[in-house]
């Protein structure tokens, strides 16, 4: 016959709080980010950069995770700004219809959503 077993319930005095949010990321370990980020280094390796920093900051570093999600984020972004402003370049030298501009646009926009 089969049983279950069940853990004991602890005592409401041994409950520790979670916290409200996850912590934010120091403002100078985001410059870092943004830094790296820009030499189009692998996540991990921007990572273990931001490690070094936190260490000396004495936060606790991101997570891998964390990392290539805003990392992937401001890449995307730096590569639809670019799209759209070379096609409000052509919009403004009369070689590209102005509905190109809105696509761009719109085109940008959706990617920022689905990162």
């Amino acid at each position: 016959m089969l049983s279950w077993h069940t853990a004991p319930i602890p005592a409401a005095d041994n409950l520790t709080a979670m916290p409200a949010a996850a912590p934010r990321l120091h403002p100078r370990v985001l410059a870092r980010l943004e830094r790296l980020e820009r030499s189009d280094l692998h996540y991990a390796e921007i990572r273990r950069g931001l490690v070094v920093l936190a260490r000396e900051l004495g936060v606790p570093p991101p997570s891998y995770e964390h990392v290539r999600r805003l990392a992937k984020q401001r890449r995307l972004a730096r590569v639809s700004e670019g799209e759209v402003l070379r096609v409000v370049l052509g919009v403004a030298l009369g070689t590209r219809h102005g509905n190109e501009l809105l696509h761009a646009v719109r085109t940008s926009e959706s990617r920022r959503e689905t990162a």
